[in-house]
């Protein structure tokens, strides 16, 4: 059940999802809020994250770069919700791909980390606090926090069994449920995708070179033979 009106502002102020971020009311559509972008991006072309100050800077990814983008809001995801994230369709439209997950678990904290690609013909720019992303939320059939004590609760523990057996038992008994989230881009995703991009224009530039140089290449190549077949039989 996805959450909206009354039921999901009660829910955001009930559970402080937002960490009391009252500007997140600005970007409230009755179902979703959208999310701004915030002071750290990271291109594949750089060695270190940009960062990007109110309304003075803004960083522009090439086409057939990637690149990973940090939320300005901080969330904090109630036992019994997820969400759902993507890029806004303004920018889906430019071309911006979002090729990370596609939503948040239950128990998350921290900032959201958007992993995109630009696929479009051009250049797209992103300021800082823009609306560059969408987040709506989902209702759970049980709170997971509930089902993990339940999991520990040994007089429990012939149901568990019962149910998925001995190994998923173990398994799920010793997996912590809550996610940590972050507060900046960590080196290790930027480690993953840092290199140079080759764009589809590029390749498709770098392939008109090769063609006109085999045209040319291959006219001289035609002349000498020529020439060579004509001494020949003067001979």
């Amino acid at each position: 059940m996805i959450l909206s009106g009354e039921e999901l502002l009660e829910r955001i102020k009930e559970d402080d999802i937002f960490r009391r971020n009252k500007n997140i009311w600005e970007n409230f559509y009755g179902w979703h809020f959208d999310l701004r972008l915030g002071d750290e991006v990271f291109i594949t072309r750089r060695d270190e994250p940009i960062k990007l100050q109110d309304g003075k800077e803004f960083v522009s990814i090439s086409p057939g770069e990637f690149a990973l983008l940090i939320t300005e809001e901080e969330i904090k995801m109630p036992a019994d919700l997820m969400a759902f994230i993507n890029v806004r369709f303004s920018y889906k439209q430019k071309g911006l791909i979002n090729i990370s997950g596609f939503h948040v678990d239950p128990c998350y904290e921290g900032k959201l980390i958007f992993s995109v690609f630009n696929a479009g013909p051009n250049d797209i720019i992103l300021r800082k606090s823009e609306p560059v992303f969408m987040i709506f939320f989902s209702k759970l059939t049980d709170d997971i926090s509930k089902f993990q004590d339940a999991l520990s609760d040994e007089s429990k523990e012939d149901y568990f069994l019962g149910l998925v057996g001995n190994t998923a038992y173990l398994n799920i008994k010793n997996k912590n449920l809550k996610k940590k989230g972050f507060t900046k881009i960590p080196s290790d995703m930027m480690l993953s995708i840092k290199g140079i991009s080759v764009s589809l224009a590029e390749n498709n530039s770098r392939i008109e070179r090769l063609e006109n140089s085999i045209k040319i290449y291959g006219s001289i190549a035609v002349g000498v033979i020529v020439a060579l077949i004509g001494l020949i039989l003067s001979f």
